[in-house]
């Protein structure tokens, strides 16, 4: 739940900005001139009205046209120039308030609590049993060298088990804090913050799979972040027990 409270905000402006279009317009008003012409233009066929100024930039227009289209094909009214996250933050304050930070905090907590309990009972779980493994004592190597061994293979399992509990719920959470606050009724009994009513537009549009669009990358990137996240863990706890007993020693002493 604390971490749901500092993350929420975070995530809201990092979703923003990741969805913001760079400052150039679509096409420059001279190029958009040039090309609405009349069809047979006034001094030649339509082909004639693109001229070289226009026909250079429509790459460029037709790239930044495609990033403001959001999955679901249509224009998203977020995908707006941002310098930064103190802008995203000023047209927030601006718009909604205050209250406008905490916007998919109910999708956070979601999101939030199945994973780090699935991340660390699934640690423990691995540890243990990887503990319990002769094929680990069986590696010619030292007890130090074997215990991390472990800690990198718990870690990176938990990682994977993290995601598999809360990706549906990242997703729900990505999508409400990318539209408009009226994009999703809030319920009538819960401050869920549209937290249902978008799993469900998402489950009738898309089905199952719309919940886990994007988690093949994540997937791959699960296993290594928490194998290492957990050995760097373990080696600070380790390390500040040392020095804990180390500096009682030196007290009774």
């Amino acid at each position: 739940m604390t971490n749901s409270c500092i993350v929420g905000p975070v995530e809201l402006i990092k979703c923003r900005l990741q969805t913001g279009l760079p400052t150039a317009p679509l096409i420059s008003a001279a190029a958009l001139r040039d090309v609405s012409t009349s069809p047979t233009g006034s001094s030649g066929p339509l082909s004639r009205a693109f001229s070289s100024a226009a026909a250079a930039q429509l790459p460029a227009a037709g790239s930044n046209a495609g990033r403001a289209f959001n999955s679901a094909g249509t224009v998203s009214p977020l995908c707006t120039a941002r310098a930064g996250p103190i802008d995203v933050i000023r047209d927030i304050l601006r718009k909604d308030g205050y209250r406008g930070l905490g916007r998919g905090m109910f999708a956070t907590v979601c999101r939030e609590t199945p994973c780090y309990v699935g991340q660390f009972a699934s640690y423990e779980w691995a540890k243990s049993l990887l503990s319990a493994q002769p094929l680990l004592s069986s590696v010619a190597l030292t007890p130090s060298q074997r215990d991390s061994l472990r800690t990198v293979l718990a870690g990176g399992i938990s990682g994977i088990f993290c995601w598999l509990l809360s990706y549906p719920q990242d997703v729900i959470k990505t999508r409400i804090q990318t539209q408009p606050a009226n994009a999703f009724p809030r319920s009538r009994w819960i401050p869920d913050g549209g937290f249902f009513s978008c799993a469900r537009q998402i489950w009738r549009s898309e089905g199952v799979r719309g919940y886990w669009k994007g988690f093949s990358p994540v997937l791959l990137s699960a296993f290594p972040v928490n194998a290492c996240g957990f050995l760097a863990y373990e080696g600070v706890v380790k390390l500040l027990v040392s020095q804990s007993d180390s500096s009682q020693s030196s007290r009774l002493s």
